[in-house]
């Protein structure tokens, strides 16, 4: 189970949360806005915490790892600068020992396959979970999407991200660089 305030709640308020879910096994993630202020909530806290909007750059994440202030940390791709910078933040992070989870803030197939292959390629025993979000959408942008089997979500098997993309439900181009 995982307790994730998305950074809405005071320290006040995340200490009285904790207070009143001790009997019960979760990991708490992002529970106030600040890093120093998860910090706070996490002396008193005798559960894993993991930080999610807090991780905005590689600074972020060496201040989160010196001040001790998660156990793990749930990397969103486009928050991060997109999949090269994401998948150098998480590998560091996994050298010093964080557990991961790789996401974005939501969105399609394109999104879902970047996400699939940072999460699949993070070493098992350092890996959170993987949300398949094309899931939760309606309209479909491509196929041979990542293949979901029970729990466990895969890895598309076409080139680049393995996924069909159908250009003409992207609609048009809002930026194109051209001779």
């Amino acid at each position: 189970i995982f307790c994730d305030a998305n950074a809405g709640w005071t320290p006040y308020q995340a200490r009285q949360f904790t207070d009143a879910t001790r009997a019960i096994d979760y990991t708490f993630e992002q529970p106030c806005t600040t890093i120093d202020e998860c910090m706070s909530v996490r002396r008193s806290l005798d559960k894993p915490m993991v930080l999610d909007e807090s991780v905005a750059s590689l600074d972020d994440m060496l201040y989160i790892h010196r001040k001790g202030a998660a156990d793990g940390l749930t990397l969103k791709i486009s928050r991060l600068g997109g999949v090269t910078k994401t998948r150098q933040i998480r590998d560091l992070a996994v050298d010093l020992g964080f557990m991961i989870t790789v996401e974005d803030t939501g969105g399609a197939e394109i999104d879902t396959s970047a996400m699939a292959h940072l999460s699949l390629s993070t070493p098992e025993e350092r890996r959170l979970h993987a949300i398949a979000f094309h899931e939760w959408v309606t309209v479909r942008t491509a196929s041979n999407m990542p293949p979901v089997s029970g729990s466990r979500m895969g890895i598309p098997d076409g080139p680049g991200l393995g996924i069909d993309v159908v250009p003409d439900l992207l609609g048009a181009p809002f930026f194109e660089v051209g001779s």
